[in-house]
């Protein structure tokens, strides 16, 4: 993504572009099996078949997550719910 986005390191990206990069991190993440091994080479395939559809979804139950405990959600609440939003689904898969 650095190279992309023609960078050094991360904090040389631009809002936005933490922001595209999170949005693919989080596409990469929710598109992954259950219990996988994680390589190169899986997070490769996955980066060509982002489901934005997917992470929209996700943004969309965030904001409501959000808006139901009348305050902004911490970095530690938005981990926590990207993994229960992963678990629910993925919880017909038999984990």
């Amino acid at each position: 993504m650095l190279d992309f986005f023609q960078k050094k390191n991360m904090r040389s990206l631009s809002n936005e572009q933490h922001k595209e990069l999170d949005r693919l991190k989080t596409g990469i993440f929710l598109s992954l099996k259950p219990f996988c091994s994680i390589s190169n080479e899986i997070i490769m395939s996955n980066i060509e078949n982002v489901n934005y559809h997917l992470i929209d979804q996700y943004s969309v139950w965030l904001k409501q997550l959000s808006a139901d405990f009348s305050r902004d959600l911490t970095v530690e609440d938005q981990k926590q719910a990207k993994a229960s939003f992963y678990s629910y689904l993925n919880q017909d898969k038999g984990i």
